[in-house]
């Protein structure tokens, strides 16, 4: 896509959903950095598009922020539980799996290629988990390798690794709204060569 820069922000996701039932301090002050730095990095990339993979996002703080030029990216819920796009991560999701991530990650770049197709010079910034940043043995290109590819002009920017980003805090929400499902492993990570051709 010439002329189309994308810029990636990586988050933590329990920054997206409504404040803890009884927040600590540091929870409240992590929050306000985050949404600082978003405003901060909308406002100094001016973007044509907000893309978002979080459907399930109900902070509305953020979702002001994001206002009407957000677009969500994901794959919708039924489809995923249709699919069986949900993947068990043990240990507190350390790794991505072609199989799931890698078919949701087509489905992105498809969203946003088709959000600036009609606009000759457009500017994208997609937030998304910090993890689809990074490289695995069982999913070895990154989201930024993915759309490089596409042609973007790409950048990336991970706010789990910014000096104010704190993991000593919990989020405990007073009802877990997102989607209940029953995820299932990486076969790439159980020893299997490849995924299944309809996950491909």
């Amino acid at each position: 896509m010439q002329n189309s820069q994308v810029l990636l922000v990586g988050v933590r996701h329990d920054f997206e959903y409504v404040i803890s039932a009884n927040p600590s301090a540091l929870e409240q002050e992590q929050r306000c950095f985050f949404l600082k730095r978003v405003r901060e990095l909308i406002r100094d990339f001016n973007p044509t598009v907000i893309a978002s993979e979080n459907r399930y996002t109900n902070n509305e703080e953020l979702l002001t922020v994001f206002g009407k030029r957000l677009i969500l990216i994901d794959i919708p819920h039924e489809e995923r539980v249709a699919k069986s796009l949900h993947v068990h991560r043990p240990n507190a999701g350390l790794a991505l799996c072609q199989c799931v991530d890698g078919v949701r990650e087509e489905y992105w770049k498809q969203k946003i290629n088709d959000s600036v197709r009609e606009s000759p010079v457009s500017r994208v910034i997609a937030f998304m988990g910090a993890l689809h940043l990074q490289r695995f043995p069982s999913r070895p290109k990154s989201f930024a390798d993915l759309m490089q590819t596409e042609g973007y002009s790409v950048s990336s920017i991970d706010l789990t690794a910014e000096p104010w980003a704190k993991e000593e805090w919990q989020w405990i929400p007073s009802e877990d709204h997102r989607a209940q499902v029953s995820p299932r492993p990486c076969r790439l990570a159980m020893g299997f060569d490849s995924c299944p051709d309809w996950e491909r």
